[in-house]
């Protein structure tokens, strides 16, 4: 369990954190969004962590509602350019940060409630 918690953790920091950009979306950050919850899922799946199992179908929801929003109003962009973002594109990045708030609090007090090791410092 531990070890998924630590993926689980990396996951909303590195690609979940990484992807909420305030300024705007681009497609790599909707991509990074939908792979880290893609992910978080897969290893949920596997680990069996109910008390996980809302908070991430909850953000996985707006994640796909963020994806689905940015694929009406854009075109193919490669290049990383930034689209400035509808009010529903805003509050759905609002929600998500939010809830990878509480999942990223839920996911430490399973660490620690289970005895985890705490991960290595980079």
């Amino acid at each position: 369990m531990c070890t998924a918690l630590g993926q689980i953790a990396e996951s909303l920091n590195d690609d979940i954190g990484a992807g909420l950009q305030p300024r705007g979306l681009r497609r790599y950050d909707i991509t990074q969004l939908t792979h880290g919850v893609s992910y978080m899922n897969q290893v949920n799946a596997n680990a069996r962590i109910t008390a996980l199992d809302v908070p991430l179908r909850n953000l996985t929801s707006t994640i796909n509602d963020l994806q689905n929003q940015y694929q009406l109003v854009t075109v193919s962009d490669e290049d990383g350019t930034w689209h400035p973002m509808s009010a529903s594109q805003e509050q759905d990045l609002d929600q998500a940060s939010a809830q990878q708030d509480t999942l990223t609090g839920l996911v430490s007090q399973l660490q620690q409630s289970n005895h985890c090791p705490l991960p290595p410092a980079s």
